[in-house]
C-alpha cells in the first residue's frame, strides 16, 4: 500500500462553527449599540448644514435674479409643516403677482425634520436695484443648534 487512505481526509471543513458567529454578531451588535447615538447626532448635523445651504443658494439665486431680470422676488417662509418659497413677479396689465419661481426653486421647500425657523419674517422680496427688505432670522434644529441670517437691504 502506498500510505493514501481512502474516504475523510484529517482536514476539518472550513467553515465557521455556530460558536464563532455567534461571538462575531454580538461584538457587531455590541458595536453597533455604542456607535449608533455619535453616528445619528452626525446624520442630523448633516441635515442642519445642508439646509444652511440650501437657505444661503436661494437667497443668492433671488437677489441675483431679481437683478439680471429686472423684476422683484419674494422668499415666503410657512412655519406648519417648516418650509420656504421662491416667488418671482410677474407683470400683467398693468398689475404685478407674485408666481411660483420656475426650475429648481418651484413649489415649496420642506426643510428636514426636526429643522424650522426660531424667528424672523413672513417673507423678504428682493428687488430689481439689488436691494432687499432688511430681514434678520434664526434657523434652528432639534439639537439645540441655531444660525442667525442677516439681510441689509
Amino acid at each position: 500500500m502506498s500510505g493514501k487512505r481512502s474516504g475523510r481526509s484529517n482536514c476539518r471543513n472550513r467553515g465557521f462553527t455556530f460558536i464563532e458567529l455567534v461571538i462575531v454578531m454580538s461584538l457587531l451588535g455590541t458595536l453597533m449599540t455604542t456607535s449608533w447615538p455619535a453616528l445619528n447626532n452626525a446624520y442630523k448635523k448633516y441635515l442642519f448644514e445642508a439646509a444652511i445651504d440650501e437657505l444661503k443658494n436661494c437667497l443668492s439665486f433671488a437677489r441675483v435674479n431679481s437683478i439680471l431680470e429686472r423684476r422683484r422676488y419674494k422668499l415666503a417662509f410657512g412655519r406648519v409643516p417648516p418650509h420656504y418659497n421662491l416667488l418671482c413677479e410677474e407683470v400683467k396689465e398693468g398689475h404685478s403677482e407674485f408666481i411660483a419661481a420656475r426650475g429648481r426653486w418651484h413649489g415649496n421647500k420642506l426643510f428636514a425634520d426636526g429643522i424650522g425657523l426660531d424667528s424672523g419674517p413672513e417673507e423678504i422680496v428682493f428687488h430689481p436695484n439689488g436691494t432687499s427688505t432688511s430681514a434678520v432670522f434664526t434657523l434652528k434644529d432639534s439639537m439645540g443648534s441655531k444660525i442667525t441670517f442677516e439681510l441689509i437691504g
